[in-house]
């Protein structure tokens, strides 16, 4: 009986080994194919990230032939991308096309190793872009001023800037300055007590900037990139410090209706995370927080508190900045129908431009093509690169 008892035991043992080996195998293939398609949704992301922020990290095509790598960049979920981008050798009549081959490769986030490349073939076209001609455009008056001492000075800057804990890998491309504020009736523009407007030209007027300005965007409507919003928020609506970064399990949050991203942690999870957020009213936001992406009021905005905003900013009412608030990017602002209502920057609010975020901003919004970008080949634009 020994034998025969040794004998079962070994061949279920044996069953035991192969069943293990067999689900581990399985387990292996299950998460190989996982992170392929991860890695594929990443390659895609990320061809489509270059595209969207084609005039900042391409400020010029490349020569007839010629390539053009972009360095790695890092997506929410912790995948990386590349970008390579060249553009065609052919010439008719001696005029190089701008056709434009962008042939983006992702991998996973480490410990996964999955790779894969798309490529999408592009046309540089020239569209006009939806920001920005100055920090601040507006159809009225703006001031800026400091009077309640010793509160530091107040800003309104177009010189171009990289906001601070960004980098020339987020930030590519040329630097262009703008004036501080491009006003449709200059007189109504003022630099009171500690109050400053700085740009080149520090202020400009533009006599045809009307409602209408603020409706149509050029390549976009209002309604229409209302329409796209990420959140909502009623008429109102008041957030106290409650506007940040939420990062669950390691993961950027983006369920979260107060979640705009993490600009002051660019790398951090939720960096990448640009919302379209729209308040159906006024808005007002107290506290300290930070945000980026893009930003509607349909009535006045209020901020009274510590919070820094990266991005684009578009108030259909007025807009009242006090204490040490930020705005990094570009701020439209239509100051009520026909222009009547003043807006103030005051007692240590800062707006400066950024073309790097306003770009990142732009990003997200589907359909817009940013000046000088590209535009889907006719034919087959898309394809995916195999071995």
């Amino acid at each position: 009986m020994l034998p025969v008892a040794l004998f079962v035991l070994v061949i279920l043992a044996m069953v035991s080994v192969t069943g293990l080996y067999t689900a581990r195998h399985e387990y292996r293939a299950a998460e190989a194919t996982r992170q392929a398609a991860v890695a594929l949704a990443a390659a895609d992301a990320g061809a489509q990230r270059t595209l969207a922020l084609w005039t900042t990290v391409v400020p010029t095509l490349p020569a007839a032939g010629d390539s053009l790598v972009l360095d790695w960049q890092t997506l929410p979920d912790g995948s990386q991308y590349r970008s390579v981008l060249r553009r065609a050798p052919v010439a008719v009549g001696g005029v190089p096309e701008n056709r434009v081959l962008v042939r983006t490769t992702a991998v996973v986030r480490p410990p996964g190793t999955a790779r894969r490349t798309v490529v999408t073939v592009v046309e540089a076209t020239s569209v006009r872009p939806l920001c920005c001609e100055a920090a601040v455009k507006v159809q009225a008056g703006v001031r800026a001023s400091s009077p309640a001492r010793p509160r530091p000075d107040s800003y309104v800057i177009g010189f171009d800037s990289i906001p601070a804990g960004w980098t020339t890998a987020q930030c590519p491309g040329a630097r262009s300055d703008l004036p501080g504020i491009l006003s449709g009736d200059a007189t109504q523009v003022e630099a009171r007590q500690g109050g400053f407007i700085l740009g080149s030209p520090p202020v400009a007027e533009d006599t045809t900037v009307a409602d209408t300005a603020f409706a149509d965007l050029g390549p976009i409507t209002y309604a229409a990139l209302a329409a796209q919003a990420t959140f909502t928020f009623p008429g109102g609506t008041r957030l106290n410090g409650t506007v940040g970064p939420r990062i669950t399990g390691g993961v950027c949050d983006t369920s979260v209706d107060t979640n705009w991203g993490s600009p002051l942690a660019p790398m951090a999870p939720c960096g990448g995370w640009t919302p379209i957020v729209r308040a159906a009213g006024n808005l007002r936001l107290s506290g300290a927080g930070q945000g980026q992406g893009v930003l509607l009021v349909d009535g006045d905005l209020l901020i009274d508190g510590t919070v820094q905003y990266y991005g684009l900013v578009i108030v259909l009412g007025r807009l009242r900045m006090t204490t040490t608030s930020r705005i990094y990017g570009g701020v439209l602002i239509r100051g009520g129908v026909g222009g009547g209502s003043r807006s103030e920057v005051s007692d240590g609010a800062i707006i400066q431009y950024s073309s790097c975020a306003v770009q990142r901003a732009q990003a997200v919004i589907s359909g817009l093509t940013p000046g000088g970008g590209p535009a889907g080949a006719t034919e087959r634009s898309w394809f995916e690169v195999v071995g």
